[in-house]
């Protein structure tokens, strides 16, 4: 399994050879030649990795009857959804093998990011309050019951962030390969909303409408949250690892994966009076989905000479073809 491949360093082949045993030559004399066979070519990675987030919240609380506004109480409702879509496609140039890890050259690419999403929260309090039907508090007083209320509601959008990078492939020589995600600083999430505020009482009724300073609500930070948490959790990661035949020089390959992972919270809470209760869930997804292909360069068959007789050392009068092993051209 991976654990077993990790754990060994990565350098043994699944015949318990070393790579380094693997395409090299042999003279007439059984003797290797100290030559590697390096599989000369383009990788490409194609990928699209998807972020969600939901955030709920809803509570009530009754005042109880010895509290100066009773009857009355409050009530919040809320709710926030964010996505974040990060895709591409990337090729590399394979360049040589060092320590048993393909070098890989960056040729070409493109990296698509975008987000949407959207948020409300409503709170409202309401109060029993005392009124009087003359403006100089004289005649009977009445009560009335009001509210003073608080929406708000925003929406969200995403651009590439500075500084973002396609993950790469990290390719073994020992059969194996992992895709890795560099850590994100920046989401590139952006919100605009507003916020309109509802105010009641004995005069009638006043509202506000004001823009909202900063329109990032809890989705955003629990979309980081679960971000964080699936990259630095090992069976995540485990994910994103396979293999490979990238051992087999001018031999193409095509593999494909998929990585989830959730982040999930719920917590309900009922006041000790029982006169209300609050509940919030969170729900984070990060889903990934990848297609990494190799692409050989067409192998270079060396024109070599027949040896001459007297060259050889053999006890034939005929001349031979000396073994030469087949390396591709480097660029």
């Amino acid at each position: 399994g991976y654990d077993d491949y990790y754990d060994s360093g990565g350098c043994d082949d699944h015949d318990d050879r070393p790579y380094d045993d693997h395409g090299k030559g042999q003279d007439r004399d059984g003797e290797e030649l100290d030559i590697m066979l390096i599989p000369y070519g383009n990788i490409t990675l194609r990928w699209t990795a998807r972020y969600k987030a939901l955030v709920t919240e809803d509570s009530h609380h009754e005042y109880e009857d010895a509290y100066a506004f009773a009857p009355g109480g409050t009530n919040l409702e809320s709710s926030d959804n964010l996505e974040i879509v990060f895709s591409g496609a990337h090729t590399w140039k394979v360049t040589g093998v060092t320590d048993c890890i393909v070098d890989l050259e960056e040729v070409s690419g493109e990296l698509n990011w975008s987000g949407s999403g959207s948020g409300k929260i409503s709170e409202i309090e309401r109060r029993t309050i005392q009124c009087y039907k003359d403006r100089a508090r004289l005649l009977q007083p009445y009560d009335r019951q009001v509210e003073h209320a608080t929406n708000s509601s925003w929406n969200y959008t995403a651009q590439k962030p500075k500084g973002a990078s396609p993950p790469a492939p990290v390719i073994y020589m020992s059969r194996w390969y992992e895709i890795s995600f560099a850590q994100l600083r920046d989401l590139g999430v952006s919100g605009y909303g507003e916020t309109v505020f509802k105010t009641e009482d004995c005069e009638g009724t006043r509202t506000e409408t004001l823009p909202m300073d900063s329109a990032l609500g809890p989705a955003f930070t629990w979309c980081e949250l679960t971000i964080a948490d699936a990259f630095s959790n090992q069976e995540f990661r485990y994910q994103l690892r396979g293999e490979c035949s990238i051992d087999t020089p001018w031999e193409a390959f095509a593999v494909s994966g998929h990585g989830a992972w959730k982040l999930d919270e719920s917590h309900t809470r009922i006041d000790p009076d029982g006169l209300g209760q609050a509940r919030c869930e969170r729900h984070g997804v990060v889903d990934i989905s990848y297609a990494l292909s190799f692409i050989p360069d067409e192998p270079v068959i060396p024109i070599v000479p027949l040896v001459p007789p007297e060259e050889t050392g053999s006890d034939s009068d005929e001349p031979e073809w000396p073994v030469v092993p087949l390396v591709p051209p480097k660029d």
